[in-house]
Order: C-alpha cells, then structure tokens, then sequence
C-alpha cells in the first residue's frame, strides 16, 4: 500500500482576538485561602495556572445518599476533578410548598461530601433541566397552574416562582460556595435553550441574589439563541454522543452520529435531542469562540429508551472523548459519569413519558437511570470508566501544557471515509501530541498501514511507517521534555508522572496493536528504542540535577488498571487488578465476585502497606507486587417459575410517533419468577445477575419495586444490599419479533421458523461486592 505521510495541515476555526481574564464577568473567583478559579480565552486556570479539568455529572437524588462518599471517591479515582448535577425542581417540591430536602434529596450533605472527597461541584439549576426527568423536572402542579406557554420565558408570574426556588437551593448550599472555602465553583442556568438571551441573563441575576457568587456562570452551547448573547457574561459548554435514544430512527446510527468520530473544527453539536430542537448549522457562532472549548455533556454511555435499545461499547465512549480533546477541548465533561435510580414520587413515577404534558417526547424505564456509565446504577464499574481514566491521568500531568496547544488537522476528515488514518495534533511550534482514533461504533474501520505522522516543520515519526489496527485509540507525544531529556517522539501513550523527592518516574503505556519506539535526545545525542517490551523495568534512566529520572512503559491492560493514590503523604502509582480508591491516608479496594487479587507499585508504597497490614511481597521489575484475597463469593441464585408469560400486548405508537412502553397494568401478563438469596449470603453487599431475553423486566424485593430494564442485550444486574428481602422477584414482559422498536443486531434473539415472541432466562448469579481496607 502507498505510504501515507499527512502533509496538509488545516488550521482550526479562531477569533479574531483573544479574550483575556478580564474580558469574562464571573463571580468571586478566590476561595479564602488565596486559590483562584478564573477563565481566559483558551482554559480554566487554577491559581494563575493552566489546567485541563475532567467533569462528571452524577445526580445525587438518583442514590442513596449512605453511599455518596464511597461513589464520590471511585470518580475521584477515575480522574473526575468537577461533579455536575442537576437539581431536579420536582424532586424537591413535586406538592406545591411542600419542600423535601431529607434523605437522598438532601443537596447540602451531597454538596458537602463533595468537597470530604476533594471535588469541585457545579450545580445545574434549571429551572428546566430535562435529564430525562419528569416534566424535564418542573413541577406538575407548576404546569397546571401556568400552562407551557408560560414557562421558560420572561412571564413574570413564572420568574417569580422560579425565585422562590432559587431560593430554596441558595439556603440549602449557603456557605458553600468556593468563596467560603466550600467546593460549589459554578452554576448551570437553564437547558438546552433556545429563547432569548435576555432570560438567561435574568435568570443568572436570580442566581446571584440566591446567593450563587460563583467562579463560573455557564449555559448549554447548544440550541444557538434566537438573540445575541452579551459576551462575559455566562460561559457555553457543549456536548456530543455516540448514538442516542430520542431519535425517531429504528436504524443503526441515525442522522450525523458518524460526525462524531472524526477531528474537526466545530465546537456545536448536530445529533443532541434531534427530537425536540430545530435542526441546528454545522457551524459555530463566531462570538462563542472566544470562550474556551469546554464540554458539559460528552456522553459517558446512553440511555436505551423504550422504542431505541442503545446498547454501548465502551471503546465508543473513550473515542469521541479523545477526539474531543484532540479537537481543541481543554474540559472533558461526561453526562452520566454515573448511573442511579428515579426516587419515587408521591403521586407519580418521576421518569420521562411521552404521556407527560411538557417534556414527552420519549418513553423512558419508570425507576432506573443506569445510562450504561462509566459507574451504573448501583455502582458498578463499566469498561468505560477505566479507560477514560487513563486519558484523565494524562490531562491531570501533561494538561497544563496541552491547555495552550492550538489543535491541527493533516486533512478535512470525513466519516464516510475509511481510507485514511483519522488524527489530531495540538502543538506549541517545538512540541505536542498527536491524537489518532481508529474506531467507529458498530463499523469495523480498516487497518490503516504505512503511517508516518508528519508534523510540519518538527518532526517525522517513527522512523518507520507503522500499522495503526482496527479500534486502536491513542495519544502519542513529540518534543516531551522529561528533565534535560526530549522524548523527540514516541509511539506509546502518556499515563502519568510521579515525584517522589529525588526520584521522578514518568510512565507511557502501550497503544494495543502498535510498534512501541520511543526517540530520546540530549544536547546532540540522540537514541531510538525499538520494539519495547512493557513491564515494569525502566526503558532508560538517568540522573541529572540530583534528580534520578525514569521511563516506564506499561502494558496498556496496567495502564487501565492504573491508579494515582496519596498514601503515606505522598503519590503513588498503583497498578491493581481490582479499582483502588483513597480515603484519607488508607486505601481501599473494590471487588466483585473475584477473590484472589494483585497490587504492583513502588518499593516504597508495597512495604509500607506490607509493614502496615502484615502482607508479604515479592520483587517485579523496579517495582513490587503484593497478593491478598478479598474472599468474595459468586454462588448460583435459586430460582423457581411462578408462571409463564400471558398473551403479548398490542404495542401502540404513542403521542410523539413512537412505540409506548408497558403500563402498571400490562405486568398482569408477565412471566414470573421468584429468586432466592442462600441465607449465608444474606445481608451482604450483592449483585444480581439476570441473563433475560425480553421486552421489559422489573424487579422486586419484598414487594417494593426496586429497578427495571427496557432489554439491549446486556445482562440486567440489580443491586440489592439496600433491599434485603426473603424472596426477590422478576417480572418478564416477552419481546414480539415484530415490536416497533429498534435493537442492535447483536442483541437480537436467534428467532426460529414460526417463533414469535421470546421470553426466557438464564442462570440466575449472584456475586458479593466487597470493599477491603488497607491501612
């Protein structure tokens, strides 16, 4: 095949000036010991200095609120430094006056807990906030009252009481705010609007007299407003998703979903609630440029509405977030970085519904919001969530660089084209990183041979073309400086860079499928190291300015399991087979299901949890690794048929054109069964693994309605260790070969000659979670 050197490099959209700190009218932005959170033109800046943060929304009313600090801490491990959350304005006064603030509904402890666990927090206030709530979460009686023509505007009946609500949320959180050493640093306002500017500007006028003096005033990119925005005053974030659940399409990839895999200069998103929005330009509003490229809803996985059974791979999810920052964005921010459950309503389920009278363009599952995130709905860990934390690991050390980075194209890239390598590279003139994703959801793009990359007037690399293999994702650096050492290219991926007094490791991984070179130079002298092998010895080491320095590179399944923990006063790399999270100065692992387990980090780190904890280690390279057993257990749940399943329902097409799910009623004709926990298992941290093929499934614990499940092929797993229960059961709706609905060829049943509807159930597993603690 013809060589393919990239030549051409298409610059990326600019303003046509740079806007400076004080171009931008924010809140306070000192906290009182000194630390300032401020924007420029390009990034956040903490301290006076450039960094590229990571943003995870996860809805605190959607949990129990007794396992918010153990989240908090795993997405704090996974790399999150800001969380998002919406609150939801029917969540906390579905009865008008009647404010609920208790439990999991409780924003001042959540907010609270952020910051114990070392979080920034932004708030997502509404009013509307959509999220696949209720009413896009206004209240009913808010509704009856005004009718929707009156709301999200200017009427000042309805401003009023959206002031009272504010309100409300401002005595929740009072002395939170990152002015009063609290962890709030931003508000949202409003959603996906597309009104008049003059409402956001007055709806950021409440916030503040709510008392919401925040470092950052931010808004939904997208819809473009239908009147200039006045510039300062209120920051767009934008989004993007690999596929979603509003589109009218039964069809594989709708729309412009393909966009989304390719580097391009555009900020906007096409593909967000195409069911709802006008269609929107593929072209950024110039005046929006001037802000930084920050994201508020990269998808971290998606939900599967009833008529569009999404189901994700998590290499979908970590390849739009690469190309993102390889496109020029300096804030990765996920919607949902972690999944939950709908808390019950007093008089209604608090889910989306096409039968609703505001936000109902969709069927919604009444009770989960797993969304196939990085962390679900019970906590579980998705494939997702490990390899986003490699690429935050590598914002969390190599950021502050990459921040002032202009991003280049080799070409204009087109999605439909799969005959050249789709990359990046973000540069400073001397030096950079080069972003390259060859992935597509539910397409196998081509291995792509012969590939230099050519940054123009810097470098060639590597010194020999190489194949880049189907679904290979990666990160490659050129000019990394590493002390008085250039790393002049490499063809392995940064991870992360730890100082531990004299001694400074920095570790890349390698890219799964590709040759591992690394060129290093100094004053003049200059090696190639070719075919490295991963482990855990140094490729090369060296010692200048009283400073040993070191180069690591690890296989990429360590780089994934791979986590930067403070223990001992100091930071860790620490490579383990289960996740790792840090609570204080102890460490805890998490393990489901698995009971042998391995830790390898430094010397330093495994003999002091081996002294501490009376564990023994043996040597690894440069490193140590340490064995133990979490004792978890994996037992098979006893299950027993109560019935089969009735005749199946008519399926209608409900008021916006698409199929409507089951009501209550439609359970009558389910297939049921009951399942037992063994009594030695009972009162411990379980999750229950129903292998179901189906339309609907629901689950109880004692007759309360714990969870359900629209079917996408992925295995239902419902976690019970805040329900225990003598008997659990399973309700199964059959899935009807020829129900409207769209589902992914791979979760499709093998129908038989003449078989119709499908309703069975595999072995029923159940698997302990279990949480050790090592000093």
């Amino acid at each position: 095949m013809k060589k393919i050197c990239m030549l051409l490099s298409v610059a990326f959209a600019v303003s046509g000036r740079i806007a400076a700190q004080s171009d931008f009218h924010m809140g306070t932005s000192a906290n009182p010991d000194g630390t300032t959170i401020c924007i420029d033109s390009v990034s956040m800046l903490i301290g006076g200095k450039p960094v590229v943060p990571v943003m995870g929304e996860f809805h605190y009313s959607r949990f129990d609120e007794s396992d918010w600090h153990r989240e908090l801490l795993k997405m704090k491990a996974g790399g999150i430094d800001i969380v998002a959350t919406y609150v939801f304005w029917n969540h906390h006064e579905e009865e008008e006056g009647v404010y609920m603030w208790e439990g999991r509904r409780n924003l001042r402890r959540f907010v609270e807990e952020c910051g114990k666990a070392g979080l920034m927090c932004v708030l997502r206030l509404g009013p509307w906030a959509h999220g696949e709530c209720r009413e896009g979460g206004l209240p009913d009686w808010l509704i009856e009252k005004y009718g929707n023509k009156r709301l999200r505007g200017q009427d000042g009946a309805y401003l009023s009481e959206v002031k009272k609500w504010y309100g409300q949320i401002g005595e929740q959180v009072k002395g939170l705010m990152w002015k009063d050493g609290g962890p709030i640093v931003g508000v949202q306002l409003e959603n996906e609007y597309r009104g008049k500017w003059e409402h956001l500007a007055t709806l950021k006028s409440m916030a503040i007299e709510a008392g919401f003096d925040v470092p950052l005033y931010t808004r939904t990119g997208w819809p473009q407003l239908t009147s200039p925005a006045k510039f300062g005053e209120i920051l767009p974030l934008y989004g993007d998703y690999c596929d979603g659940f509003w589109d009218r399409s039964l069809k594989d990839m709708p729309g412009n979903y393909k966009d989304v895999f390719v580097f391009r200069s555009f900020r906007n998103s096409t593909v967000i609630a195409t069911e709802q929005l006008p269609p929107q330009p593929g072209e950024d509003n110039r005046a929006d440029l001037k802000y930084p490229f920050f994201t508020c809803e990269l998808g971290g996985g998606m939900m599967p509405s009833y008529h569009r059974r999404i189901k994700i791979d998590p290499r979908d999810i970590y390849s739009v977030a690469v190309v993102k920052v390889g496109s020029g964005s300096n804030m990765p921010g996920y919607y949902m970085y972690h999944g939950g459950t709908n808390p019950v309503g007093v008089h209604s389920y608090l889910n989306e519904s096409q039968k609703g009278r505001f936000t109902n363009h969709n069927d919604l599952p009444c009770m989960t919001y797993d969304f196939q995130a990085p962390l679900r709905e019970f906590g579980q860990f998705n494939g997702q969530f490990f390899m986003l934390k490699a690429l935050h690991m590598f914002l969390d050390d190599f950021g502050g660089a990459l921040a002032g980075m202009k991003p280049s194209l080799p070409y204009v890239q087109d999605a439909r084209e799969d005959s050249l390598l789709r990359w990046s590279w973000r540069g400073n003139g001397k030096s950079g990183f080069v972003f390259f994703n060859n992935h597509h959801r539910l397409q196998k793009l081509s291995d792509k041979q012969n590939i230099t990359f050519r940054i123009p007037g810097v470098v060639d690399f590597p010194s020999s073309p190489i194949c880049i293999p189907t679904d290979a994702v990666g990160i490659m650096p050129y000019g990394l400086g590493i002390g008085e050492m250039v790393v002049e290219y490499a063809t392995v991926q940064p991870l992360a860079r730890i100082v531990d007094g004299n001694c400074e490791r920095t570790y890349f991984f390698n890219i799964e499928g590709v040759d591992a070179e690394m060129c290093l130079s100094n004053e003049g002298a200059r090696k190639v190291y070719r075919n490295i092998k991963p482990g855990f010895s140094p490729v090369v080491e060296w010692t200048d300015n009283g400073v040993k320095h070191q180069i690591f590179v690890i296989s990429s399944s360590d780089a994934m399991n791979a986590y930067r923990v403070r223990y001992n006063g100091k930071e860790h790399l620490v490579v383990c087979s289960v996740p790792v999270y840090a609570d204080g100065d102890s460490i805890s692992v998490e393990a489901t299901g698995l009971g042998k387990c391995s830790m390898t980090a430094s010397p330093e780190f495994i003999d002091e949890l081996c002294k501490r904890n009376g564990l023994k280690a043996s040597r690894n390279g440069a490193m140590k690794t340490v064995e133990f057993s979490t004792e978890c257990t994996e037992v098979e749940a006893k299950v027993s048929l109560v019935h089969g399943a009735g005749e199946p329902r008519h399926i209608v097409k409900g008021a916006r054109g698409v199929a409507e799910a089951p009501a209550d009623s439609d359970f009558a004709s389910a297939a049921r069964w009951e399942i037992y926990i063994p009594d030695e298992m009972r009162g411990k941290d379980l999750l229950i693994h129903i292998p179901y093929v189906g339309d609907v499934a629901r689950f109880y614990a004692d007759g309360k309605f714990v969870t359900d499940n629209f079917y996408n092929g992925n295995v239902f797993e419902v976690g019970v260790k805040d329900y225990p229960a003598d008997k659990y059961i399973l309700e199964v709706l059959p899935l009807q070969k020829d129900a409207p609905i769209y589902l992914q060829s791979e979760a499709m049943p093998g129908w038989k000659d003449g078989e119709t509807v499908r309703c069975t159930l595999d072995k029923v597993h159940v698997y302990e979670r279990r949480i050790c603690n090592f000093r």
